[in-house]
């Protein structure tokens, strides 16, 4: 099992532009293959925080039974978030040079 060493970088958190989604970035460090990289979270937030009533339920399980994929797979954001996500992913590749 891989270990991580400890030299992860302070995670970056992008809201969406529609507030329903967020996007979490954490460089990492792996201590016995030197691996390294981006662990990319995406978080769903908002309106299902309470218990979905059963149409909503049905309009989900059609659309993954149409397509294979729920509706939380995608975040919108702005390019001035792009630019922030960017500018993070650039500096934590440069402290390595």
């Amino acid at each position: 099992m891989n270990v991580l060493d400890g030299t992860e970088s302070d995670p970056l958190f992008v809201k969406c532009d529609c507030s329903g989604h967020a996007v979490e970035m954490l460089r990492y460090n792996y201590v016995k293959t030197n691996d390294r990289g981006f662990y990319i979270s995406f978080w769903k937030l908002g309106p299902y925080t309470y218990p979905m009533k059963f149409k909503e339920k049905l309009r989900w399980c059609w659309s993954i039974w149409r397509t294979g994929k729920p509706f939380s797979d995608g975040v919108i954001i702005s390019d001035e978030k792009a630019k922030e996500l960017a500018s993070y992913i650039n500096n934590e590749l440069a402290k390595n040079k």
